[in-house]
């Protein structure tokens, strides 16, 4: 019997790929005989799927022309340290003759992995023998993706367990990933950048970060945390109350963490859609909390009557409109002072 499974796109171009396996130091199955249970811890020993949670189980990296540069096939000997494991991740992500690290796909791993160990510490219920994490990068086309693949031994665990092996796994190449990104940050770019931040007008740039499926992070304040945490529980009365505004809510994909903060992923609203009009509207005529010092609540209130929220409740915070070719026919970022309602009504 054969499985029928899609393979990576077609039309990505010279792609460079990627297995790790991820998986405790356990890597044989309970039903395994007693002679292949020790064959498979002395084989885990000599390698860094004992120590850490993972093994590079094959690498190809290619050129801008193709050809293969790198190629490894099970390498499972000790010579390959975590260090080595280390530079050739770096390695992959530097494929196509790159000649930095595709940050990018940097942020997106990371996001993926902390979805993963978000979904083993809170939700698995099974242990994962032997599978593997498949990354897929064309730095050509600036094309990524990350699989979790091999599932011929997964077994139910025991009540209130955890597969703590896989745990460890991803928690070692997080560590790998956030080390490579620490290095060095792309010269002229604000963390902010990515496809799809060139529609970013009324937010502060450190504050988001654009993935390339479709979705984005917002730098999760405590109270907008826990705004969405609420929305999305529908046993919650706050649910049950607030359920008209589903339509008006950006689709939700939980809290995760990244570079040691935590980031709220909400689908981008204008993935997909070619030269988009953009307009970020501030609404209420005041923009601070029953809890904020006094001084920062007169500064909010001098700020109010210096615009349009005093007067009509809401203020133009960003707008963006783009000619046929994508270029920026209008723009406006932070336009808080200077604009009437009169401006407002030429801008719309």
């Amino acid at each position: 019997f054969f499985l029928m499974i899609r393979r990576p796109p077609r039309s990505t171009p010279k792609p460079s790929s990627a297995a790790s396996d991820v998986y405790k130091r356990q890597t044989y199955s309970p039903s395994d005989s007693p002679e292949k249970v020790k064959n498979q811890i002395e084989r885990s020993k000599k390698t860094t799927s004992f120590e850490h949670g993972i093994r590079i189980t094959g690498l190809s990296v290619k050129d801008s022309k193709n050809n293969v540069v790198v190629s490894l096939k099970k390498q499972f000997d000790k010579s390959c340290k975590i260090e080595d494991v280390t530079e050739y991740i770096r390695t992959f992500l530097k494929c196509n003759e790159k000649k930095e690290v595709n940050m990018e796909a940097v942020n997106f791993y990371i996001a993926q992995l902390n979805e993963l160990l978000a979904f083993c510490e809170k939700v698995n219920t099974r242990t994962f023998i032997s599978s593997s994490l498949f990354f897929v990068l064309s730095n050509t086309d600036n094309k990524f993706l990350l699989k979790w693949i091999d599932f011929a031994h997964v077994f139910p665990n025991k009540e209130g367990e955890k597969d703590m092996g896989f745990i460890k796994g991803v928690k070692t190449l997080l560590k790998i990933f956030t080390q490579i990104q620490s290095e060095k940050k792309p010269k002229g770019k604000s963390k902010g950048e990515g496809k799809g931040a060139e529609n970013l007008v009324g937010g502060h740039a450190d504050s988001f970060r654009f993935l390339p499926d479709g979705t984005l992070l917002k730098y999760g304040k405590k109270g907008e945390m826990q705004f969405f945490e609420d929305f999305n529980k529908p046993e919650s009365a706050f649910y049950q109350e607030m359920m008209v505004l589903k339509p008006f809510i950006p689709e939700y994909f939980g809290i995760i963490e990244l570079d040691g903060k935590k980031w709220i992923k909400m689908k981008n609203m204008t993935h997909g859609l070619k030269f988009a009009a953009i307009m970020d509207i501030k609404m209420g005529d005041k923009s601070y909390s029953p809890d904020d010092p006094p001084e920062k609540v007169q500064n909010q209130i001098e700020r109010a009557k210096a615009t349009t929220s005093f007067e009509y409740g809401f203020r133009l915070t960003g707008m963006s409109v783009k000619d046929e070719k994508g270029g920026d026919a209008f723009k406006l970022h932070k336009q808080f002072v200077g604009i009437t309602i009169d401006n407002i009504k030429d801008c719309l």
